[in-house]
């Protein structure tokens, strides 16, 4: 129940599903109680006690100084076996914090299993690239002066208070995005959210907003949720011819009329509903829904009772390699040869919902169920890390 409530009472949340598709703000409400079970500052603590959180993990900020605050906590050093790393200094962090600099813990559902299940669960419903970061701080100053995000988030405040300033469109009250101002000042000030434990918030890509506790101890998450942008599918694109007209010099002497004419032309002949899902399937090829889970002590060995996921959102099928027998596929950023049958179990297996042994039998409807057969194949794409045990 712990793991799965944040699904539960957010993603299974009407509203919320209608702001998300709207692309409009929302708030709302979940059991702060239940929030405690599953982050808290005794979570926290215990998580920069028994880890080794180097400068890439934790990072520290405040709205005009993003560097010193990480230099006074971390120091060049090296660990019990003289290996180099960054040494985290928690007295240094604590004086740091005390002067109202804001931590953030990066990735934090690969360390707190329910929200390791919240954003797979994001990444399963949405088909977006998801990761939970906790922010923490005690002060009254901006971590961050007023910003957007260049992605959708999901808010949720666990324990204490924060405060936040979202900026208005004129002449409207609307809540401004990025096309709306270009750089917001106290006059653009509009609406103001003082986020209680239990309250949740959904904020849109590109929505203004500037964020500070109230001089009390704050600690709350947020959920990014990313999809892939017109600007990586033009850098796709362009990859994709970058022996040809993309990248043909351009000349001091060369007419700009006729460069304009060669852009023009590239573009309206190659930006095409094909090019789009090519390059939509090759970026959902190269991530994953769910991480592959460790199956001790039986690793990748088939036994009664277990079930199987496929991981990446969608994988390609490559050029035929001549051997009938088997397939060349990319996935999870790598190229793969696999036999007929794990490609059928692989088409067959959804990312949504596991399937057990006798399940994927039935996936190959030309032959009569081979028990052996279907087990080598199951740990052959176990082995290749592309299912994972439920």
């Amino acid at each position: 129940m712990k793991e799965s409530y944040l699904v539960e009472a957010i993603l299974d949340s009407e509203d919320l599903l209608r702001s998300y598709w709207n692309r409009s703000f929302w708030k709302g409400r979940v059991d702060p109680g239940k929030l405690q079970s599953i982050f808290s500052w005794h979570r926290l603590n215990e998580l920069l006690a028994t880890h080794r959180i180097t400068n890439d993990r934790l990072r520290l900020s405040l709205a005009d100084d993003y560097k010193t605050a990480n230099m006074l906590a971390f120091r060049p050093g090296r660990d019990q076996f003289g290996r180099p790393t960054d040494i985290l200094s928690i007295s240094a962090l604590h004086q740091l914090m005390g002067l109202g600099v804001t931590g953030v813990l990066e990735a934090t559902q690969e360390l707190v299993p329910p929200l390791e299940v919240l954003t797979a669960e994001i990444s399963t419903r949405f088909q977006a690239r998801s990761s939970a970061n906790a922010f923490f701080s005690f002060g009254s100053s901006s971590g961050f002066g007023p910003h957007n995000d260049d992605h959708d988030v999901i808010v949720i405040q666990f324990c204490g208070q924060k405060h936040w300033q979202f900026f208005r469109t004129f002449p409207s009250q609307e809540k401004a995005k990025v096309g709306d101002l270009a750089a917001p000042g106290t006059a653009d000030k509009s609406d103001r959210v003082i986020m209680q434990e239990g309250d949740v918030l959904f904020v849109p890509k590109g929505t203004w907003h500037d964020v500070s506790a109230l001089n009390a101890p704050s600690l709350h998450i947020t959920i990014s949720i990313v999809f892939p942008t017109i600007s990586d599918f033009v850098s796709w694109l362009l990859m994709q011819h970058r022996y040809s007209t993309p990248f043909q010099d351009i000349r001091s002497n060369d007419d700009p009329d006729t460069v304009a004419a060669i852009c023009t032309d590239f573009l309206h002949t190659e930006i095409r509903s094909d090019t789009v899902s090519t390059f939509l399937n090759e970026y959902y090829a190269r991530h994953s829904a769910r991480r592959v889970t460790p199956a001790f002590p039986h690793l990748n060995r088939v036994i009664a009772g277990d079930s199987f996921i496929r991981l990446p959102y969608t994988f390609i099928t490559l050029n035929d390699d001549g051997r009938p027998e088997t397939r060349m596929i990319s996935a999870l950023g790598h190229k793969h040869c696999i036999s007929e049958l794990e490609h059928e179990i692989l088409k067959r297996l959804s990312h949504k919902t596991p399937s057990t042994l006798k399940d994927i039998q039935s996936f190959n409807p030309k032959h009569k169920p081979d028990t052996a057969a279907t087990i080598k194949a199951i740990e052959g794409l176990l082995d290749k890390g592309l299912i994972s045990k439920m």
